[in-house]
Order: C-alpha cells, then structure tokens, then sequence
C-alpha cells in the first residue's frame, strides 16, 4: 500500500519516536549494534541519528558491518543528506586528521605532530571500505609504486570467495619483491582457481552418451 516503505522526509523532522521507530527496523532486519555505535548515535540531533538509522535500514546488505560503519562515519562528521548534493553519499571527504589521529607519526612524544612518515601520505580510506579493498591499501603501502595492486586486479579479486583473495594478498605482501609483477601473479593465480572451480562440475555428469 501506499504508507509501506520509508516516508519521503519523514527523517529529516523525526523525534525521539522516529529514531526508536528506526531502532525497531534495524533490530527486525537482524543488525545489532554495538555500544560503541549506540552511544556515537546518542551524540547527534535526532534527526541526524535518525537518518543514519534510515540508511543503515535500507543499506544493511551492503554493509559488512553496520556498527563500524555507523561509528566511523559520526566519528569522520556526519553531514546530513539535505545539506549534500543530491545523490552523494552521507560520508563526505573529512578534512586532513588532525594531530589526535596523527599523533603516532611523531612517536610518544608527539613531536612530529600531525606529519606521516617520509614517502607514506595521508590517504583517505572511506569507513565502509571492505577488508579486501583495506588489504590492497595495506599490501600497496609496503610493496614499490609501480607494482601496486591496480583496479584490473582489484576487479579480479572479487572474482574468487573473499578468503581466497585475502590469502593471495598475503602472499604478495611475504613475497614483497620477489614477484616481479604482483598484479600479473595474483591474476595468473585466480585464473587457475576459477578453472579449478569449473573442474569441479564434470563429476556430476559421469554418464555414458
């Protein structure tokens, strides 16, 4: 009928029963959040929390984790839909971390500020961001510019379960220039794995013609 789904705008005036409303529809779709994300909610207007909410309710199969998402995303600055462009998504580019995220580049005493260490700049990892795409940044942040994981193999690797591709990583990570081309090596090795896939289904058809 017309009242089922979410209610155009009806976030953006929410109270106190809009959120636990919301609540309701998280918990009934099977998330559980953490305290961490309860208490990160607790801190923003309710309409806010309540929009967070809305999207967590209608992305959830896209989120590997919800709670994380709902964290870091309050954590970066959450900016409200109606003060983005429409279509962009809530997280918005947060601006350079400032010394408290920083605050390791400088060793105990904090001396180096807000500073990365020579040849690492800051880059901007979005808090959504799958273990597999946050193993490439870690596996590209060791291995030499020109033999990092590019987008082709980045596609290849979601070609194969995602423990598979975590493991090849690894891999390349222990093999750090050993392997003259990390992206060839990955893709020659999922192309075999994917052929062993389909080597599985003959058996099922050991009938005589």
């Amino acid at each position: 009928g017309p009242g089922s789904g979410g209610v155009p705008g009806a976030a953006y005036g929410a109270g106190a029963q809009e959120v636990e409303r919301l609540k309701m529809q998280v918990y009934e779709a099977g998330i559980v959040l953490d305290d961490i994300a309860q208490s990160a909610l607790g801190t923003l207007p309710l309409e806010h929390a309540a929009e967070i909410l809305e999207y967590v309710v209608e992305n959830h199969t896209q989120l590997r984790n919800p709670s994380n998402y709902i964290s870091s995303t309050i954590s970066r600055g959450f900016v409200p839909r109606k003060a983005q462009t429409a279509g962009q998504p809530h997280v918005t580019p947060p601006p350079p971390p400032p010394a408290a995220h920083g605050a390791g580049w400088g060793g105990k005493g904090g001396g180096g500020g807000g500073h990365p260490p020579p040849g690492r700049g800051l880059v901007l990892v979005p808090s959504n961001a799958t273990p597999l795409e946050k193993r490439i940044h870690e596996v590209n942040s060791r291995i030499l510019q020109g033999q990092h994981i590019d987008f082709t193999t980045y596609l290849a690797l979601r070609c194969v379960d995602e423990r598979q591709a975590l493991e090849l990583l690894d891999s390349v990570a222990m093999k750090a220039g050993a392997i003259a081309s990390p992206c060839n090596y990955v893709q020659n090795a999922i192309s075999k794995i994917t052929r062993g896939i389909g080597a599985d289904y003959p058996h099922k058809r050991q009938r005589t013609w």
